[in-house]
């Protein structure tokens, strides 16, 4: 099963996920990794964000994407086919136009759905990505307004019935 995972910084998709590792087994990956291991090599970024970076990520993942090369789709096979076993890999992914790419890509695979966390009052960062997060129709919301073992909870049972 892959689900693309998406929401605005800070809205608690890597705590859900985390979570869900309990229960779970759990591939994490995201569609701007490619992008951060470049900045990471080739430059003197050191991996925090600010809106600076932030718009410096986006601009080069869009060069990504539009080439003719899938970078990105080569990098997500790679890393989905080194692992053996995984009930539930999940996939970050902010623009809703690459969402329905790999949705259309993965799912001849594996049962793919789309997932927005929703998070109350969060500062939302002025990039293209964070702007269009809410500009897509996912298959499942979670929102993450209470605690942890909350957002646990409705994670359990969200996955107890999608996986049959």
């Amino acid at each position: 099963m892959i689900i693309i995972i998406n929401g605005h910084n800070g809205s608690g998709k890597d705590s859900f996920i985390n979570l869900l590792n309990e229960n779970y087994q759990v591939l994490n990956i995201s569609t701007i990794d490619v992008t951060k291991n470049i900045m990471k090599e080739y430059s003197t970024w050191c991996g925090q964000k600010d809106d600076e970076t932030r718009y410096l990520m986006y601009q080069l993942n869009e060069i990504f994407w539009k080439s003719k090369y899938d970078f990105i789709i080569k990098y997500l096979n790679e890393r989905i086919n080194s692992v053996q076993n995984f009930d539930i890999c999940f996939i970050h992914c902010r623009e809703p136009k690459n969402i329905e790419k790999l949705k259309n890509y993965f799912q001849k695979d594996f049962f793919v759905k789309t997932m927005l966390i929703n998070r109350k009052f969060l500062n939302i960062a002025n990039n293209p990505s964070d702007l269009n997060v809410n500009d897509y129709k996912y298959d499942f919301i979670i929102d993450n307004n209470s605690t942890l073992d909350d957002l646990k909870t409705k994670g359990n049972i969200l996955f107890s019935i999608i996986k049959y």
